[in-house]
């Protein structure tokens, strides 16, 4: 019953355009949202909402009206393309950017404006009507009379710097007039870096949600480019992170350098949302590599295995890094996976008797013993044996942790170290003081 009022309410909006959820996806999503987003505040700044919504406006005759223009101005009907609700309508999604920036230019005070944008909306007639008038009624306002000022304040006209998206250039007339201005100055100042902030903000989420496309050819151009443009003259002290990040994507797709992308991937899921989708390409990378290096280690011979692993585990580390940064359901778990398919080395344990002289070796080792020590083949062992697989593995599982930055009582809350050192032998004598005290640690 809801559905079928909130359908008939959408019906009298304006007429409805049906699209597959996959193309609204690709081309129509990231218009839809970033008027949503203006429309959803525009009433309490209405001059600072019309003009975040000029790029908005170029942004859907450059990129959406070309490929669709029948979606402009309806009501977008999206349909499932998979599962049960397949031929299904999802969902509906009122889109009328030109109806919209007319009520927006009515509210700002620019009913000329209003007009213009009002004519492209077939459903904005009572609005272009009232557009209309206030036109009119602009016209034949009178001319207030001039009440002569002996020594009028200077005035900075703000909005010819704002057409011209210069920021910079505001903040330098109002500094060069600042002790004329008075108290002035300040308001001034703030105004500026308030619309230099709604045009960065607006710009950058345009860029987010297109961010898919980053394989596309001349994706620099299209998109990175103009938006750096826009924002080229906003002042350092009011650049965001985000801003000086699309600085950096702009450099990286110049020379697309693979450990600079992981980079780059983990600086953008901190700002989340959109961004994320750099940190999901980076791990299925890195999954992509692991499939590898896991295959190529079950088909070497023992002498090439070490070094196989050690490239492993540095894949793995840079694949937790990311996973870190932006968790998805089951990552892990597909990493483990990978890892399970892993040849046991059976004589790792006798590598391990005889020490390690290298960081990498010592990664490596305390992997290999930890594999050797949930494997089925550790019951096989003799019992000498599955006590040194104990202690060895205890020794280089804490050495690990040190080289990751743990501390002795995280080292000590590690489970497997709690699991592996109650029932171990005496360490050796000229095991690190640190190895010694989480032992001790675990054993009181």
């Amino acid at each position: 019953m809801l559905a079928a009022l909130i359908s008939a309410i959408l019906a009298q909006e304006g007429p409805e355009e049906r699209i597959d959820d996959t193309e609204f996806e690709k081309s129509v999503a990231v218009h839809v949202r970033a008027l949503e987003a203006i429309e959803k505040a525009w009433k309490k700044d209405p001059a600072g909402a019309f003009r975040a919504l000029d790029p908005v406006l170029k942004g859907i005759e450059v990129d959406l009206i070309p490929r669709l223009p029948r979606v402009v101005e309806s009501v977008i009907a999206v349909k499932a393309t998979r599962g049960i609700d397949k031929g299904e309508i999802k969902e509906r999604r009122p889109f009328f950017p030109y109806r919209l920036g007319g009520e927006i230019a009515l509210a700002a005070g620019e009913p000329e404006r209003a007009v213009e944008l009002l004519k492209r909306s077939p459903t904005g007639a009572i609005r272009l009507e009232e557009a209309r008038k206030a036109v009119e009624a602009k016209k034949a306002t009178p001319a207030p009379v001039a009440v002569p000022v002996p020594l009028p304040k200077p005035v900075v006209e703000l909005k010819v710097f704002f057409d011209r998206r210069d920021y910079s250039g505001a903040l330098e007339a109002i500094r060069a007039q600042r002790a004329a201005l008075g108290a002035d100055a300040d308001r001034l100042s703030d105004e500026v870096r308030r619309e230099a902030a709604a045009l960065q903000k607006s710009m950058i989420a345009l860029l987010a949600g297109l961010l898919p496309r980053l394989d596309q050819e001349g994706f620099r151009k299209d998109h990175v480019e103009p938006c750096l443009e826009a924002c080229a003259k906003v002042p350092e002290d009011t650049q965001s992170e985000e801003l000086r990040w699309v600085r950096r994507l702009d450099h990286w797709l110049e020379t697309r350098d693979p450990a600079e992308f992981e980079k780059l991937a983990l600086a953008a899921s901190r700002f989340g949302g959109d961004f994320t989708i750099l940190c999901d390409r980076a791990v299925d990378l890195r999954l992509q590599e692991a499939e590898r290096l896991v295959r190529s280690v079950s088909e070497a011979e023992r002498a090439d295995r070490p070094r196989l692993l050690d490239q492993l585990g540095q894949v793995e580390r840079a694949f937790l890094e990311l996973a870190a940064a932006h968790d998805r359901p089951g990552l892990r778990d597909r990493f483990a996976a990978l890892k399970a398919k892993l040849p046991i080395d059976d004589k790792v344990l006798d590598e391990a008797r005889a020490g390690a002289a290298t960081i990498l070796t010592i990664r490596r080792l305390a992997d290999e013993l930890d594999r050797l020590w949930v494997s089925e083949r550790r019951l096989r062992l003799s019992v000498p044996d599955r006590k040194d697989l104990a202690r060895y593995l205890g020794i280089y599982r804490c050495m690990m942790l040190f080289l990751d930055g743990r501390s002795i009582e995280e080292a000590a809350r590690d489970v497997r170290l709690q699991e592996v050192f109650p029932g171990s032998p005496e360490l050796p004598d000229d095991v690190s003081p640190k190895v010694v005290a989480v032992r001790a640690r675990l054993l009181r």
